[in-house]
């Protein structure tokens, strides 16, 4: 009826407000979206001093999907690792939230400690994107969260047939089972 406003215009009136407000110009295709809603939840994890909610959990677990992050759960158990639960230096200052490396993807604005560091939060997700798909590509067979969290431990052998993972951490795959559990 005349007069009233349908919840999903209202959404989309106060998501349009919340983007000229925090000045960030984001396209509205699904992904972008999805990466404008990353921002104002990491924003607002900054923010708290308290353990995340599982309702929280369950935001960025969908801005993740909405984004086409595969595994949305571990790569969430990833990010709260990598940043020591958004308060590690490299997040604040680098906002960097995947521990990632400078890299040819071009996300990164220059280093910070030996990390990529970024413009926005959102920037990172972008990259850590860009890797997973990179990476996937050539393994079909990963099909569960359990054999991704392998994967990341193993992503392939050197030259003296040792395992590299993503992180140089030997027991990676065991701390991010821990906040997998968590959450």
């Amino acid at each position: 009826s005349a007069g009233t406003v349908s919840s999903s215009s209202l959404v989309s009136l106060i998501t349009l407000w919340s983007m000229k407000w925090m000045g960030v110009l984001v396209d509205l295709s699904k992904g972008f979206l999805a990466v404008f809603a990353l921002i104002v939840l990491v924003k607002r994890g900054i923010m708290m001093e308290e353990e995340l909610t599982i309702r929280e959990n369950r935001e960025y677990m969908h801005v993740f999907e909405l984004a086409e992050i595969r595994f949305a759960a571990v790569v969430y158990a990833q990010m709260i690792h990598e940043t020591g639960g958004f308060k590690s230096d490299i997040f604040l200052k680098g906002n960097n939230m995947f521990g990632m490396k400078a890299s040819s993807r071009k996300f990164h604005i220059g280093t910070y400690k030996g990390h990529a560091k970024y413009k926005i939060p959102a920037d990172s997700l972008l990259d850590y994107k860009a890797w997973q798909d990179m990476m996937l590509k050539n393994h079909p067979e990963i099909d569960t969260d359990e054999e991704y969290i392998y994967f990341l431990q193993h992503l392939y052998k050197n030259r003296d047939g040792e395992w590299i993972g993503y992180a140089e951490d030997k027991k990676y795959e065991k701390r991010i089972k821990k906040y997998y559990n968590i959450i």
